[in-house]
């Protein structure tokens, strides 16, 4: 386990196991970031902020630092959500905490609702936010058929794989 702290200070111990998949997926997913091909980020997704300047070679290991602060900043957003953090804050990474936690231009997203009144039913909403229109449940299996949406050899996405870890092992 992992102690992480916020301001104000709020003792909170992680799940080290998740937080390490957490950062294993989105490297594998995010991929390498070089400024001169992806403007404003740099690493493995780190947004770049007003002011904040980087070296021309950014090396493998700050920039898992950089990875591990800004997961650890997301999951701190989502701690009152438990175990559904890691899957929030993953989500929050990609597509930013305002579309989640909503703000004057985003509303407040239905899978923080649902959430909140307990309905943990939020598979499908969570896939919703990878865009990937082809995934549907199986029949009676109660699994989910992710053979149609990739071709053969090719690994499943970030959301199915953190929402399978979470959900079904």
């Amino acid at each position: 386990m992992l102690a992480i702290c916020s301001v104000p200070c709020q003792s909170q111990t992680i799940d080290r196991a998740l937080f390490e998949r957490m950062v294993a997926i989105t490297k594998h997913f995010e991929g390498w970031h070089d400024p001169k091909t992806t403007p404003g980020y740099v690493g493995y997704g780190h947004q770049l902020q007003k002011g904040e300047r980087f070296p021309k070679t950014l090396t493998r290991q700050r920039a898992d630092l950089l990875l591990r602060t800004d997961l650890l900043r997301h999951l701190r957003l989502y701690a009152r959500y438990g175990r559904d953090a890691y899957l929030l804050a993953t989500l929050s990474y990609q597509i930013g905490p305002a579309k989640l936690l909503g703000n004057g231009r985003y509303p407040k997203a239905s899978l923080l609702t649902r959430l909140e009144r307990g309905d943990r039913d939020i598979l499908p909403l969570y896939l919703s936010y990878g865009g990937e229109k082809q995934w549907h449940p199986l029949g009676n299996g109660g699994g989910w058929n992710i053979s149609c949406c990739m071709p053969s050899g090719e690994a499943p996405s970030l959301l199915y794989l953190f929402v399978c870890h979470l959900y079904y092992i």
